[in-house]
């Protein structure tokens, strides 16, 4: 039997800036006028979803998403070009309520390719020892309090380090999303250029600073940014 939403009761997010978005307002955003969603739109949300702690929201938007036609390699992998740059938590946080609506709906990853095993060690695993160096088993006993199902999936999430289910522009949109919104402004410069140099166009970084807006004047309206 899957777990309800209301199952997920990791703690909200009770930091210093915090935004909300109601379910809605993201399905109103994401979708186009042809019913089709926008995908980069979507992952953006993801990514918003997961660094505030709004989880409740964010199992709602995975299921739409995966609904609407989205792979679970896409969204693992952008989950994990956000955990580059905001650390392990969130990250883990959010793959859990992937792991646990895929589970309910019989998604399993991709037996191919990166997605697969090499000379008998799933790529994944790799990948999480570049990653995490000496404190790679210490990662992986904290994951086994999940339980060995929970294990696996991140060892095959982990496999989106090596994968290619997003490309490079993605990859820097998300980069781009997340510096803009915490202000890393020389990080930023970087990923902006490299955006560039992986053929973004000006209407693929509008989209991107039209969601970053939208959380900007979120934090402005709850007092959390200066209103000028």
């Amino acid at each position: 039997m899957g777990r309800e939403l209301s199952d997920f009761n990791y703690p909200e997010a009770k930091r210093i800036i915090t935004v909300s978005f109601t379910s809605k307002e993201i399905i109103t955003t994401i979708t186009e006028d042809n019913g089709k969603i926008n995908e980069m739109k979507f992952l953006l949300f993801i990514i918003g979803l997961a660094l505030f702690g709004k989880y409740r929201v964010l199992a709602e938007i995975i299921r739409y998403g995966i609904d609407k036609g989205v792979i679970k390699e896409k969204i693992s992998e952008a989950l994990l070009t956000m955990s580059i740059f905001s650390g392990w938590p969130a990250t883990l946080n959010a793959l859990h309520i992937l792991s646990t609506i895929a589970g309910e709906l019989n998604i399993r990853y991709k037996k191919s390719g990166a997605y697969g095993y090499n000379n008998g060690v799933r790529y994944g695993e790799q990948a999480m020892k570049l990653m995490y160096g000496k404190q790679f088993y210490e990662t992986v006993n904290e994951l086994r309090r999940y339980g060995n199902d929970f294990e696996n999936f991140i060892f095959d999430s982990y496999s989106a380090c090596v994968g290619d289910a997003l490309t490079p522009k993605q990859k820097e949109l998300i980069a781009t999303f997340i510096l803009s919104l915490s202000g890393m402004k020389k990080l930023l410069e970087v990923h902006i250029k490299n955006l560039i140099n992986n053929g973004a166009s000006p209407k693929d970084i509008n989209s991107v600073y039209e969601i970053i807006e939208k959380y900007r004047k979120k934090m402005k309206m709850n007092g959390l940014m200066d209103k000028n």
